[in-house]
């Protein structure tokens, strides 16, 4: 579960940065 909740948040910072 956690890992699920990391890969979420590398996606989540990937997104802004890419913004």
């Amino acid at each position: 579960q956690i890992d699920l909740i990391q890969y979420e948040i590398k996606l989540i910072l990937f997104n802004m940065r890419s913004n």
